[in-house]
């Protein structure tokens, strides 16, 4: 089975988008860690890339860890080579392997929270600082955000000012000094130290750089200032950097925040606006909202109604504050996971599945998602039955001991272990909006083995301790933890006691702001298997669990703040809605308390600001990278029906693969438009064409369409057109075809053939194919040159006067001159293609590419080829301005080549690159066997349905409009073909598409149109009598009605040539145009001359003893 069949569309367009920078937005239950660790397989089994050259980030050892063992099952084997951490440990590996440039010896220590206390103390009396405010906790506290932000000591003051900033400089100065003299660093040194030497060391940075190709960041959103340094700076060579966040929760456009003045609009809210926030334990106060985000959103949204009526919509992971009924009436369907078992799925009534009783103990799960809750027994086993059919996740108990259970422990055992329940509850999590990360509930039984999850409990206002300046209570973390770990706890001041048994030890903590208790909380959670748990005591009664609006159900209770009493309620939950939402949404960064007040329910904060993290790190990707890729794993799919159900079609017919049907809720739309042009020319001008029609009827720009095709090589024709016709365009992932430097070195040689004194072109191609002409001998060349004020040419044939110049650089440059003579001397008896071919085999520039065998030599060499294709096309015009007006033409194309891209464009770009990207309308080129798929996908290297995936993703990405073109026959690479139509154009169903044949279409057309500007719309450059390429004007004689010419019966004027006789409107078909209708006719034999107008290139006119035509 294929590993990446398990995939749904948007997370295989995630984990196979593998070159360049990309991030990845992970909605409710999309499958974040799945995508990283098939991403990772992609690149070691697809891309055959060195799995040592891979690095994964993460921030706990245990996801790490779980990442690890995941790749593992994909690629057996090659998991435990992917270096995947935690930032910590790959900087400490940096480190000690770098000891030295950081002022360490290579056996430094880590200090522990304990002994940075005891060096803190030991500095403030050495600095003799002995004020009651002053606490080592509080200074840790400001040292550590110091270079978490990578702020040294000498920088401290410059951005702090008070008098307690000003102590914490001269502890910060003091505090280093001694730990680098006790050759020790503290746990945000790992990254600070490790980020200073990669900066300050080109060799180190190199070394580490080059070594990790492709570089994978999760969590993104959580990470400092100096992570994010170190990961920007480690993936600078290289720049595969792939970072995977959430998306920020927000609440919906016309939304309203309670204020001191009463409530507003939450776009009206500003940064600096004062919002009321609940303080802990019935209270509220005025708070101030330091930050407000707002960004468009396409996606599914959640609608909770309560009891009052007051209604609430947000983003289905936005936190909200909820609690659970307890009446026995309930029925709640619910899946359980137990470490070393998975996931099953069951029913309890009431709240007994909350509680220790026996009944759960027996069961030992270690945590629960509420899928349901029903009023009436029958529809909770119904609901039971259908997510167990539908998922394939057992109802069966985990343990013998359970009530019910009927099978030894051994044959459940053996059950569990034969299923793989883990990607069926992702399955069931995704398609249910769940976040793993935030169970309903986790087990705190007593009875279970030290070996067991423990539970590390953040509960917002939960401290007794509120401080006198501020209103409102302090925030607590509770944990019970083996001894081994309790040295190993990172932060400051965390109270530590005995709890019963030898081995284990109570952990808490108090902090003043929640963000420094999440960040303190989320660093430790990696030293032991923990399961977090967050609530918030907002009114004197039990604590509210801090909730994803996704994960609330009918009959639990939110809190609602009664603003006409001042208080807070507990409101039950009427009824929840998923609904389709595009607009605005919106959220606010509340400092310190973390929450505020919307439309009366009580929300929590923007998802970054409130675990510490730097907002900017996620905001700034795209600026940082200009070129990155965005892929959203929970957007909808906007498409219309039509093209949805072509692109299922069309995927179906992977074999292996699971059966998934597209939907959408948008309109059927056009069928999808199927043309079959003449050749590759008439292609691209039907696309222009049909382009300008939707442009004109529908108010479109340039910018709404994109033109896919297979190979690079295919963009020369339609770069070549669309600059003909004056139309701008830009080109995705690809450098356009005459600024490559393959037909860049080949216009080289071209032009210095023509004109010896072209220095440039002389310097660009001397050294290509390499001929061991060293700088220094180019120095010295072009510096003779400059003194006899010669041409480098010149200077080359003169090279014995040059003292300085080796031996054997002198006679190789005699060589090079005697070449391009002999090049010379062709060029007078050869035509460009045949002169191109001669420059290629006696320079031996395909030999070369041919040596070096890669992918990349291999898209030269057919780009080469594609080059031979112009220079043919050229030479079939007969023109008799040889080189000189072929250089002239390429030289028209590459200029306005250099369009400016930022302006309104149509955009170009291969199937490849596509991915990721959408647009209004999407034309589809080059759609025959051996093109699409590639004529290769029967090698053991390429894959039809990697292929038919690549046409599935081309497909997708238009919303409204999708044109697919084939050819009857196509020029590539120099030679003509005729390819059947591709084999995914006949997947798609006919009721789908509109086939238009390429004849009936234009000939039917041609009579009652004005067939002198049918493809001249919108040119910008050309004049009538000019065909567009620079060949020679026939001038107005030419054009003269010739004395000896006839005309037909209705008085038309007849030409002839060989015996058969042209008039006007007559269909006529060219060996390389194609099909077209005359528009003039005249002159007898070798004067006969034709004016037509094909569908392909437009008009031009012929000479029919050098381009003969056939009537049809």
């Amino acid at each position: 089975m294929d590993i990446f069949e398990s995939l749904n569309p948007m997370q295989y367009e995630a984990a196979t988008l593998t070159d360049g920078p990309l991030i990845i937005f992970a909605g409710a239950g999309t499958g974040k860690t799945k995508v990283i660790t098939h991403r990772i397989a992609y690149l070691i089994k697809k891309k055959s890339v060195n799995p040592k050259n891979i690095l994964a980030i993460t921030f706990t050892n245990k996801a790490a860890e779980e990442m690890r063992t995941r790749v593992d099952v994909l690629l057996p084997g090659n998991g435990r080579d992917v270096w995947i951490s935690t930032f910590h440990k790959i900087c400490l590996f940096i480190l000690r392997n770098n000891a030295a440039e950081a002022g360490l010896t290579k056996n430094f220590i880590i200090y522990d929270d304990g002994d940075q206390n005891a060096l803190v103390k030991e500095c403030l009396k050495e600095l003799d600082i002995n004020e009651e405010n002053i606490k080592p906790r509080m200074i840790l506290s400001k040292i550590s955000l110091a270079k978490s932000n990578l702020i040294s000591e000498e920088e401290y003051l410059l951005n702090e000012s008070s008098h307690i900033d000003t102590v914490v400089e001269k502890v910060y100065k003091l505090y280093n000094k001694k730990l680098r003299q006790n050759n020790a660093v503290d746990f945000d040194d790992i990254i600070y130290l490790a980020v200073s030497v990669l900066k300050s060391s080109e060799s180190i940075l190199k070394t580490y750089s080059t070594r990790f190709k492709y570089v994978l960041v999760d969590e993104y959103q959580d990470i400092n200032y100096s992570q994010y340094v170190f990961v920007k700076i480690l993936s600078n060579i290289h720049k595969n950097i792939c970072v995977v966040g959430d998306d920020d929760q927000c609440v919906c456009a016309n939304s309203e925040v309670l204020t001191p003045g009463g409530y507003q609009k939450i776009e009206n809210m500003l940064e600096g606006s004062q919002v009321v926030s609940c303080t802990g334990r019935d209270g509220v106060n005025i708070a101030r909202a330091d930050k407000v985000t707002r960004r468009p959103y396409t996606g599914q949204a959640i609608r909770i109604t309560l009891e009052n009526q007051k209604t609430l919509t947000v983003t289905p992971n936005h936190l909200l504050f909820a609690k659970y009924n307890s009446s026995a009436a309930l029925n709640y369907v619910y899946m359980m996971y137990r470490k070393s078992f998975g996931f099953k799925i069951g029913i309890c009534q009431g709240l007994s599945l909350f509680t220790e009783s026996r009944k759960y103990d027996l069961e030992e799960g270690d945590k629960i998602w509420i899928l349901k809750i029903c009023k009436n027994p029958k529809d909770a086993s119904y609901y039971e039955s259908l997510y167990s059919t539908k998922y394939g996740i057992p109802t069966l108990h985990f343990t013998s001991r359970s009530m019910g259970a009927s099978l030894e422990q051994d044959k459940i055992k053996k059950i569990y272990s034969e299923i793989d329940t883990f990607v069926r509850a992702e399955v069931l999590m995704r398609d249910l909006m769940i976040y793993e990360e935030h169970p309903h509930y986790v087990s705190v039984v007593k009875t279970r083995s030290l070996s067991s999850p423990k539970v590390l409990s953040l509960t917002m206002f939960g401290s007794n301790e509120r401080s006198r300046e501020n209103s409102w209570y302090f925030h607590r973390m509770n944990l019970d933890i083996n001894a081994q770990n309790i040295g190993l706890l990172r932060g400051d001041n965390a109270e530590v006691k005995k709890s019963g048994s030898l081995d284990k030890w109570k952990v808490e903590a108090v902090r003043e702001d929640y963000s420094e208790l999440v960040s303190f909380a989320k660093t430790i959670s990696g030293l032991d298997e923990l399961l977090l748990v967050e609530k918030a005591q907002l009114t004197s009664k039990a604590p509210f669990y801090q909730m994803p609006a996704s994960h609330v159900h009918e009959n639990m209770t939110l809190a609602f703040f009664n603003h006409k009493d001042k208080k807070i309620e507990e409101l039950m939950v009427a009824e929840v809605e998923t609904i389709d939402y595009e607009g605005f949404v919106y959220d606010l960064s509340v400092e310190h308390l973390h929450n505020f007040i919307v439309d009366g329910f009580v929300v929590h904060n923007s998802i970054y600001s409130w675990r510490g993290a730097d907002v900017r790190s996620m905001l700034n990707f795209e600026r940082d990278y200009p070129n990155s890729q965005v892929v959203k794993l929970e957007q909808n799919y906007r498409s219309t029906k039509n093209i949805l159900l072509a692109a299922s079609e069309v995927i179906k017919n992977n074999v292996t693969r699971r059966e998934k049907t597209l939907w959408t809720q948008g309109e059927s739309g056009e069928k999808i438009t199927v043309y079959e042009a003449i050749n590759e020319q008439a292609e691209v001008v039907f696309a222009i064409n049909q382009m300008r029609q939707v442009i004109y009827r529908e108010d479109k720009k340039y910018s709404d369409f994109a033109f896919f095709y297979r190979t690079n090589a295919q963009s020369r024709v339609i770069e070549e057109t669309l600059i003909k016709e004056g139309i701008p365009y830009k080109m995705v992932g690809a450098i356009r075809f005459y600024q490559r430097k393959e037909i860049k070195d080949v216009i080289a040689y071209l032009r210095l053939i023509l004109n010896t004194s072209d220095n440039l072109s002389l310097l660009r191609i001397l050294n290509v194919p390499r001929r061991g002409i060293g700088e220094k001998s180019i120095s010295s060349l072009v510096a003779f040159a400059n003194e006899k004020n010669i041409s480098i040419f010149d200077a080359l044939a003169k090279v014995a006067e040059i003292e300085d110049l080796p031996l054997k650089a002198k006679n190789t440059t005699l060589n090079f001159v005697d070449l391009i003579n002999e090049l010379r001397a062709d060029s007078a008896k050869l035509n460009v293609t045949e002169l191109t071919k001669s420059v290629l085999d006696k320079t031996g520039y395909l030999r070369e590419l041919k040596v070096i065998n890669s992918s990349q030599t291999l898209d030269r060499s057919k780009n080469i080829n594609e080059f031979l294709s112009v220079t043919e096309s050229f030479d079939m015009e007969k023109s008799s301005s040889g080189i000189s007006g072929f250089l002239e033409r390429v030289t028209l194309v590459s200029d306005l080549d250099e369009i400016d891209e930022k302006q309104n464009s149509v955009t170009l770009m291969t199937f490849h690159a596509a991915k990721g990207l959408e647009f209004p309308v999407v034309f589809m080129l080059g759609m025959e066997e051996k093109l699409f798929p590639h004529e290769h996908s029967s090698d053991e290297n390429y894959d039809i349905a990697e292929e038919r995936r690549l046409c599935y993703v081309g497909m997708t990405r238009a919303r409204e409009r999708l044109y697919i073109i084939h050819t009857k026959q196509r020029r590539i690479f120099g030679s003509v073909f005729t390819n059947p139509v591709s084999r995914f154009v006949s997947e798609i169903p006919d009721s789908l598409v509109i086939n238009i044949s390429c004849e009936e279409e234009f000939l039917s057309s041609v009579p009652q149109m004005n067939r002198h500007k049918i493809f001249r719309a919108g040119a910008t450059h050309r004049e009538d009598d000019d065909d567009g390429y620079g060949a020679r004007d026939l001038g107005p004689d030419a054009s003269k009605r010739s004395a000896s010419a006839t005309t037909d019966s209705h008085g038309e004027e007849l030409a002839e040539f060989g015996g058969v006789t042209f008039a006007k409107n007559d269909r006529v078909k060219h060996s390389m145009w194609g099909i077209g209708v005359v528009l003039e006719a005249t002159g007898r034999g070798d004067e006969c001359l034709v004016k037509v107008n094909f569908m392909n290139v437009g008009e031009k006119k012929l000479l029919l003893k050098y381009a003969p035509l056939d009537k049809i």
